[in-house]
This record gives C-alpha cells, structure tokens and sequence, in this order.
C-alpha cells in the first residue's frame, strides 16, 4: 500500500452529510494534509498520515485474495477539541470501509487523544488497518 493512496482518498473525500452543508476534509484543514509531519510554518487545523506496518498475509488470510494488512495512521491537530471532533469524524467518514480497485477494505483499529500544551493543541490519533 502506498501512503499517497491515503491522501488522495482524504483530499478528495466529499462532504460528510447529505446536505451538504459540511466542507470537504481539505477544506475543513486547508489543503493541510501531509505526509508523515508537519511542516515549518503550517497552519491548524491539519493532520498528517503514514503507514506504520505492512505485514504480507500469504498463508495466514481467511480471504486468500487479501496480500498485505498495512497499518495506516492519521493524526488530526486542531486548536479546538470541537474542531478536532469534526475532522475526525469526516476521517471515519472517508476510511471506514473504504474499498476500491487497490484496496480491497480499510477497517478502523484505534483511537487516542492527546494534548499538547507547549502548542495549546489537541491531537487524535487514529489508526486504521487497510487490506490490500
């Protein structure tokens, strides 16, 4: 799996409710989607993605057509807990069960949240597993 599959799938995730009334997540963040950090001089709210395992699964899926389990992982930063909320649940929107001709499912696995009081931020971490 490719990370700037991740990417590509949350800047273009569309907006979260029917009304369309919510931005899409690279509006709620500012086009501030970036690769494994922050960059100097970026602005919040933003999140950054990586992929922190791949494990092949030849000989141990109960899905034979299942290769690889990669573990992706989103961290949202926002400068309101409100704020954060919203992005997240426009992440879970755009990953949970996501499936295309590359990746056969994303299923959430984890979730914490920190805060960061030398920046006055908040931070969740979410983990998800995509299976490819």
């Amino acid at each position: 799996m490719e990370a700037t599959n991740i990417r590509d799938i949350l800047a273009a995730h569309p907006p979260i409710n029917v009304n369309n009334s919510l931005p899409a997540i690279s509006d709620m963040v500012n086009n501030g989607i970036y690769p494994v950090a922050i960059p100097p001089g970026a602005t919040f709210p933003c999140l950054t993605y990586s992929i922190t395992s791949s494990v092949p699964l030849d000989g141990y899926s109960l899905d034979a057509t299942w290769r690889t389990r990669s573990r992706v992982t989103i961290d949202v930063f926002a400068d309101t807990y409100l704020t954060l909320c919203s992005i997240v649940d426009a992440v879970h929107a755009a990953l949970d069960g996501y499936a295309d001709d590359n990746i056969q499912l994303i299923l959430p696995e984890n979730e914490q949240d920190f805060y960061l009081s030398d920046s006055q931020l908040y931070r969740r971490e979410l983990q998800f597993f995509a299976y490819t």
